[in-house]
This record gives structure tokens, sequence and C-alpha cells, in this order.
């Protein structure tokens, strides 16, 4: 069974509110960073998001260690991040609030259907949560809808 797990815009921030997209040559440029620790699924979820989500740059990381040197690096802030809540490190939550503080949208993803877990993303920043087994068009909804498009 596929739950979808859905934010009703956390802390009063619309949908979208957050992400920015650049311009480059009349087309939207989304950035966005896929985090999951599962290489096989981070691989198939950025090219997908590129594909059917038209994100023109994308990028990947394994760990929280890695999100943040890519967030820190020469590609620039990414609009959106796409983050694996069962990463096993306690640190997706101190990741989350640091996105939305920089004003980042952050689509949160899990393979659990504990809505306690639903619920503590969202406060620690995410703006929508969602099961990996939700069908991707809804992952690729989503996406689309938090950087506003």
């Amino acid at each position: 069974m596929s739950v979808r797990m859905n934010a009703e815009q956390p802390r009063g921030v619309g949908v979208g509110d957050r992400a920015r997209s650049s311009v480059e040559n009349g087309v939207r440029a989304e950035r966005v960073l896929v985090v999951d620790d599962h290489d096989l699924f981070r691989q198939t979820l950025a090219l997908v998001l590129e594909q059917h989500a038209d994100f023109r740059k994308k990028a990947q990381a394994g760990s929280i260690a890695e999100a943040r040197q890519v967030i820190g690096g020469p590609g620039g802030k990414p609009h959106l991040v796409v983050v694996d809540l069962d990463l096993g490190d306690a640190s997706v939550s101190q990741l989350m609030g640091e996105l939305c503080e920089a004003g980042v949208a952050v689509l949160a993803l899990t393979t659990s259907q504990d809505t306690g877990l639903r619920d503590r993303a969202l406060r620690a920043g995410a703006d929508e949560v969602h099961t990996t087994t939700a069908p991707i068009k809804e992952i690729i909804a989503a996406a689309q809808r938090l950087v506003g498009r």
C-alpha cells in the first residue's frame, strides 16, 4: 500500500515560496540535490527529475557530509533538496533546518509509513514528505510544486 504524506504549508510558508529559479537562455534551470545513501535509487531519481521535471542542474550526495560539500561548493545553493529520511544519521533534521533557514525547498522521502516521522520531518524544515513507494508522478509533481511550477 502506498501512502502519500503531504505537508500543509508549514510555518506559514506557501509551497514553493522558498525556492527560486534561475534563467539560462530563457529556460528555467532549477538546481536539485538528491541525498540518498542507496546509489541506484539516488541516481535513478536524479535522472527522472532531470527528464520529467526539467531540472537542468542536478547534483547527488550519498551522505549528509557530502550534501553539505555540494551545497557549499561552486555549483551554488540548490533550489530543491530531495533527502532520504532513512539515512540513519541524526543530522538529517539539522540539515533540513539549515536548508529551511537558507530558503531552500526540502522534499523528504522515507520508506516508513510512521506519521510521527512525517511530523518530525515537517517540524525540522521539510516542505513535503512522501514515501518512496508513492507513484513517481506524485514525487515529480511535488518537486515541481516546491519550485513554483
